[in-house]
């Protein structure tokens, strides 16, 4: 298959390093309302383990997702705002968003802080995208706080409540 799709292994929240190429490469895309699949699920499963604990996998498929995009530069150049907002979200926006309901979920200040440069390396321009126009106030807000300068874990766990409330 031209997208060369496949699922992020031993991880939760598998499905974006194959769904998102897969619409990516699509001519067209059909929605079917019909149940075709049976679902097993065995204990250990990822689709059964707690998120919390499991929080840092959702950053790390979505960065794989991003590199992924960036490798493609026909569609890299061709969606760009979109996958640069989309990763924007879901990368950083939708992690934080974790770290704030999921029990068990700890965001270390050095992990955000690798995140924040993730963000300000891959995305230095964000703000001069043409969709950032169309997000709402607190999306803003959440993104803004990639340059806010964090020092304790305290003020992380602020910025986060914050930012899970605001949106």
């Amino acid at each position: 298959m031209r997208a060369n799709a496949k699922f992020a292994e031993h991880c939760v929240y598998e499905e974006p390093l194959f769904v998102y190429p897969c619409f990516l490469y699509a001519n067209r895309v059909m929605l079917i309302t019909d149940a075709l699949y049976i679902y097993h699920i065995h204990p250990e499963s990822t689709v059964t383990s707690a998120i919390g604990p499991r929080l840092l996998d959702h950053p790390r498929v979505q960065l794989e997702l991003l590199e992924y995009c960036m490798k493609r530069q026909d569609i890299f150049l061709q969606y760009h705002d979109v996958i640069e907002l989309y990763f924007l979200w879901s990368y950083y926006v939708e992690t934080l968003c974790f770290a704030s309901e999921a029990d068990g979920a700890v965001l270390s200040l050095e992990y955000y802080h690798g995140m924040q440069e993730v963000c300000r390396t891959l995305c230095a321009a964000w703000r001069e995208n043409p969709l950032i126009k169309r997000v709402s106030t607190g999306f803003f807000e959440a993104f803004e706080s990639i340059d806010s300068t964090i020092n304790t874990q305290k003020e992380l766990d602020l910025l986060i409540e914050h930012i899970s409330k605001s949106i």
